[in-house]
């Protein structure tokens, strides 16, 4: 069911990094859709960019950072996914212009992004708790003849050359 928001918003999505980014993008975007947010295809038209990222390698992170550079003066951006995780609080410094960072898995912080105009000063909401995937949200496909589906989250070895528990949490199945 639909709730009605104030006004239409429209966002452009932007999913770096793994499936797994796109499919929280999904998530994050039928959850947005049920509340009025619209997405877009040009970021010219939008009013707020997110930027889903990735930090699991150097080079991940350094084309995050990039896209992150491209918009964060131009229009409102919100900034999801490993790098806000893996960075927490320390990655404002990095990125002035952004106006709310969350971490991974940003469905869980869907309130927070549909209440981004009630915020005065940058927000950074990041995972402390991981959750089983027993609730069933609302999903936006962005994709016209497939989809994936995340049959498990995380990793419960700590491989000392790996980020993925740190930055997805421990290893939890459908």
């Amino acid at each position: 069911m639909k709730s009605k928001s104030k006004r239409e918003t429209k966002y452009f999505p932007i999913s770096l990094g793994c499936v797994k980014n796109l499919v929280d993008m999904e998530y994050l975007a039928g959850t947005l859709g049920d509340n009025n947010w619209i997405a877009v295809n040009n970021a010219d038209d939008a009013d707020i960019i997110i930027i889903n990222t990735c930090a699991f390698i150097n080079d991940a992170e350094t084309e995050s950072a990039e896209v992150i550079r491209e918009f964060e003066n131009k229009k409102p951006v919100i900034v999801t996914g490993c790098m806000p995780q893996r960075h927490g609080f320390k990655i404002r410094d990095e990125f002035k212009g952004v106006k709310m960072f969350t971490g991974t898995e940003s469905a869980s912080f869907a309130n927070k992004i549909l209440n981004i105009d009630n915020e005065k000063n940058v927000k950074v909401h990041i995972n402390v708790e991981r959750k089983n995937y027993t609730e069933q949200l609302s999903r936006e496909l962005f994709t016209r003849f497939h989809t994936f589906v995340k049959l498990s989250e995380g990793c419960g070895r700590r491989c000392a050359f790996c980020l993925i528990p740190s930055i997805r949490g421990e290893y939890r199945s459908r």
